[in-house]
Order: structure tokens, then sequence, then C-alpha cells
């Protein structure tokens, strides 16, 4: 008998034009289920009160506690699913994170399994949640592209005869998660090594634009400020030497989508210690604030043994993000 589930949201999703980590993480959710022959939906709160189907299981994306309870009235036999992507958000006030984590507490007496795509969110959710069970599925990313399986040459390849380095951000741009003017100032010491493009595919408006740069000599900031296709996504991480995540809190999911998809892409990350509670970076790769991030590419790029090691160690630990089998094994347990 085939199974059947709902992936329940607020609102409308468009998965195939994902905006967010999330989003991404439910597309790759939604296709992995259906490539081993699961029925999986996509419906808002009220497509799903006014259905007349049974599904074997709902996964609650973003649904609030009103809606949690009318959903376990109308499906009482049916497996509850709430995903958890963080339990903070450095933007948020005090009150706020209280409110948020005190709700994901509040509810377990309707829920089944809480979904935790993330080792730190694990261990927040062990510690507060006690009538229901939960799961730990990290994202899976699909790289199957021959750049992971070539790592090493395809990063080595980039640092060979290296005349221009180029540096990726892709995602929302504040103060918190990326602070564009702060990134910019911190490249000058590097500038006077090597020039420097500044790869930045955000949403950022006129006024933002004409007040965050300055006119470096060997620095070029290029902006994309549209939503890249998959494939237009491949082909600026295949450029970039550094993909940059300079984060100051916690700002994105955990772990961040973007920074697994720059190394299945050839591209190694350098982010901030925020990251690391979820992903085991080389130390050579962690800059304790932006104004270390010059630091760490020069000592990259001037130790060609050094930046061998770094890789190998960034290849071993990504390589769980990688692997379909792991993910579906993982996801046959919330189904």
């Amino acid at each position: 008998m085939v199974k059947r589930i709902a992936i329940i949201s607020r609102e409308k999703l468009n998965i195939e034009k994902h905006t967010s980590g999330q989003e991404f993480y439910l597309k790759i959710l939604v296709n992995s289920l259906r490539r081993i022959g699961v029925d999986v939906g996509l419906l808002t709160i009220n497509e799903a009160l006014r259905s007349g189907g049974d599904y074997d299981a709902l996964h609650l994306y973003y649904v609030g506690l009103a809606d949690v309870i009318k959903l376990r009235k109308k499906f009482n036999n049916s497996k509850f699913v709430y995903h958890v992507y963080h339990v903070e958000d450095s933007t948020w006030s005090y009150p706020r994170t209280l409110l948020w984590q005190g709700f994901l507490i509040s509810i377990q007496f309707a829920i089944d399994v809480y979904l935790a795509t993330s080792r730190s969110l694990l261990k927040w959710l062990k510690s507060k949640i006690l009538l229901s069970k939960y799961i730990l599925i990290e994202p899976y990313i699909n790289c199957n592209n021959g750049f992971f399986n070539n790592f090493e040459y395809v990063v080595k390849e980039k640092f060979q005869d290296l005349r221009e380095l180029i540096l990726l951000y892709i995602g929302r741009v504040n103060p918190w998660r990326f602070p564009l003017k702060e990134v910019i100032e911190s490249l000058k010491p590097l500038l006077k090594r090597i020039p420097v493009k500044l790869i930045v595919v955000s949403k950022l408006s006129e006024k933002d634009k004409i007040n965050t740069f300055k006119p470096y000599e060997k620095l070029e900031v290029i902006i994309i400020d549209r939503w890249l296709s998959d494939d237009e996504k491949r082909e600026v991480f295949r450029k970039a030497h550094f993909f940059l995540f300079p984060a100051k809190g916690n700002t994105a999911m955990n772990p961040p989508i973007t920074v697994l998809e720059s190394v299945c892409y050839g591209t190694l990350p350098l982010v901030t210690t925020i990251v690391i509670k979820d992903i085991d970076i080389p130390k050579e790769l962690v800059a304790y604030g932006v104004n270390e991030i010059p630091e760490r590419i020069t000592q990259l790029i001037e130790d060609p043994m050094l930046l061998s090691s770094t890789i190998n160690g960034i290849k071993s630990s990504f390589r769980r993000f990688y692997d379909e089998n792991r993910f579906i094994g993982a996801l046959r347990e919330v189904i």
C-alpha cells in the first residue's frame, strides 16, 4: 500500500523556486520521498482542513498552536511530524526567542515526532521535550555533478596561477548574517596582495547599493539581485575560490544550506564559529570575526600543504550531506 503524507504550511509554498534553506529542504524531502514511491502533497492549513483524505503522516511547517490543535482533531490517526530548523535567530528580540521556544515545547502533547535538521537542534530538543520523540535528519544535497568526487583536484586547479581571488556570498544581507560594508572594509589588507572580486547574490535596494560601496583599487563588487536557477547557482559557485558565511549569530536554518552547496560545487566555505556547532569544519576555514577573513585566506593561498590538508578535512566532514541513502533511511522513520 502506498504511503501518503502531506506537508502543511500556513501559506502556499513554491518549493521549486525556493528562497530559503527551509524551502530547499522541503524540496529535497519531497523529491526523495516521491522517488521511493511515497505520495506527497503540499497543502495550506485551510486546504488540509477542507480535504477529505487520510494521511499516514502530516509534516508541519511553521504551523501555529491553534492550527496544530485543529489538524490533530481532524487527523487524529495520522503521525504528526513538526519540522524544527532553528530555535533562535540573532535578529529576534529576547522575548520573541522565548515565545518561539515556548511554543515548540507547548505543542508536544500533539506531536509524535520532532524533526531536527542539525545536531545542535537535536541536543536542544532532547533537553526540552519529554512527551514526544525526536529524530535527526540532516539536509541532503544532490551532488552527482563530479565536483565533490574530484573535490581536491577541482579546488587546487582554481588556485593554480592565481591572479584574481573570487569570493562569493548568497543570501540575505544584514548586520547579523552578512554585514556587507564590514566585509568590504575587512578585505583591504588582502587587496595589497591580490585583486579581489566579491560576488553577492542578494536583493539590495538602490540606496543600499549606493551607500555600501567604496571604490577600492583592485576590488570589484558584483551584485546579482535576482533569484538564481540551480544551473546559474552552480556556475557562480564553480567560479568562486571561497564562499563567505561570516554570520555573527544564528541567522539561518541549521546547518546553512548554502554552506553545504558550496562544497558540493567545489568551493571552500569560510565561516564564523556559529556554523561549527553542526558541521566539522577545519580551523583554517573558521574566522572568529569578519576581520579575520583576509588572514585565513592568505594562509591558505600561500601554503599549498595547508590548503591540501584543509581540502581533505572538508571532504571528509561534508560527505554525509551528499549521501541520499542516509537521508532516505532517516525519512522512512517519519512516513
